[in-house]
């Protein structure tokens, strides 16, 4: 416990980046999502089809999803 005497500051400041983080992400997957229900819902055959390519791609990569 004597390690971290002095660090708070900049404890404190990286615990701020983390939660700024965990909000601008969750803020972009929201969106995401809004505009992935949106197209699965829309009458548009092209964007139907975009928005049901996107988790069938993740699917078969496990790579980048």
């Amino acid at each position: 416990m004597d390690q971290i005497v002095g660090y708070g500051g900049q404890l404190a400041a990286g615990t701020l980046v983390t939660i700024e983080l965990a909000l601008a992400s969750l803020a972009i997957a929201l969106v995401l999502g809004l505009l992935g229900a949106w197209a699965k819902l829309s009458r548009s055959r092209v964007a139907q089809q975009l928005a049901g390519a996107i988790p069938r791609s993740c699917a078969a990569s496990p790579i980048w999803c």
